[in-house]
């Protein structure tokens, strides 16, 4: 498993933990920056579960999701 994997599971149970201590339980999303990632990155993030990504730029959008087979 690499580093990306254990820390994005270790974030996903930090969230899921603290949300169900709290009245936000179902408001809860974990968002990755992909602003200057490159798409192998991405790419790996998203096999590991994750499906909200935030951009600075729609052209930055536009031209790693056509990358890769993932809608950002």
């Amino acid at each position: 498993m690499s580093d990306l994997a254990k820390t994005i599971q270790t974030i996903l149970r930090n969230i899921e933990h603290s949300s169900r201590q709290s009245a936000f339980q179902q408001n809860v999303r974990l968002v990755a920056v992909s602003k200057t990632k490159p798409v192998e990155l991405i790419k790996e993030a998203y096999d590991c579960g994750l499906r909200d990504f935030g951009e600075n730029y729609v052209e930055e959008l536009v031209e790693k999701s056509s990358k890769v087979s993932i809608i950002l």
